[in-house]
């Protein structure tokens, strides 16, 4: 999204440099402004669902074995986690598409592939 340098163009397609140039910034403003926002947003969610999590999974614990209401709590426990992996992976998005978690050392592979596996596990069995 860098500029395009000066191209020794005709004064007729000189205009069309300097918008296309005037594009990409807008552009590059765009985009950096929707990283921010998505990892802001991650952020600011994060520890409210973790705290409403808390509170559902106590609210669990005093129900009786078995209730009706029981099962109404774990459905919304289960929908809670499936909402803090969701904010998880929009702010390991963020922070990947800004470059902050991007190394050139060498690191365990198995470690990310555990991950993914885990995450694929939650997924809902549709065959």
């Amino acid at each position: 999204l860098s500029p395009i340098s000066s191209l020794d163009l005709p004064v007729e397609l000189v205009s069309i440099q300097h918008a296309v140039n005037t594009l990409l910034s807008r552009l590059k403003t765009a985009l950096s402004t929707e990283r921010a926002f998505a990892a802001s947003a991650a952020h600011e969610l994060r520890n409210p669902l973790g705290a409403l999590l808390a509170q559902v999974q106590m609210l669990g614990r005093m129900l009786p074995e078995g209730s009706s209401t029981n099962k109404r709590v774990e459905i919304i426990a289960d929908r809670t986690r499936r909402l803090a992996r969701t904010v998880e992976k929009l702010l390991q998005f963020s922070r990947a598409s800004s470059g902050v978690a991007f190394r050139r050392d060498r690191f365990d592979l198995l470690a990310v592939l555990y991950v993914l596996v885990d995450d694929l596990g939650h997924l809902p069995r549709d065959g």
